[in-house]
């Protein structure tokens, strides 16, 4: 028997939450093949802060030329990056679903601060080279900045 099943009847437990049993799991979780294990709390990937880390860090090994906002990244490039993201930890097989559900909504928010550092850095960053002129271009657009206003 493993876990919970195999405690004895008169040992004390302490009831948590879903959300506190998922998180605490996360914190304690040793690694596999020096990839950590995550979880999903309340739809969002756990440790928030390890995640965000390493899909950053991939958009800037691989930059899509049409990738000025997350809604333009070519679904080749954003496999590349979830592909990637596997490589650094690993989850249970019955999360799977939510798992990418949430790598995509954390994927999202990280590419939006990305191009937001991007655009206002005052040079351009080493990773980028034709993408920047291009990026800029389209960001300098009157309809692409009325967007942003909202």
């Amino acid at each position: 028997m493993h876990g919970i099943e195999s405690q004895q009847p008169n040992q004390n437990v302490v009831a948590v939450s879903d959300t506190q049993a998922s998180y605490s799991s996360t914190h304690d979780a040793s690694t596999i093949d020096g990839r950590m294990r995550i979880t999903v709390v309340n739809g969002l990937l756990e440790p928030s802060s390890k995640c965000s880390r390493i899909i950053t860090k991939k958009f800037k090994e691989k930059v899509d030329f049409e990738g000025y906002t997350w809604k333009t990244v070519t679904q080749p490039i954003r496999d590349f990056y979830f592909e990637e993201f596997r490589k650094h930890f690993i989850w249970d097989t019955s999360l799977e679903a939510q798992v990418k559900e949430a790598w995509v909504l954390k994927a999202s928010q990280r590419y939006s601060d990305f191009l937001r550092d991007i655009r206002d850095a005052t040079t351009k960053p080493e990773y980028l080279s034709e993408e920047y002129k291009h990026w800029k271009a389209v960001w300098n657009r009157p309809t692409f900045k009325k967007k942003q206003k909202r």
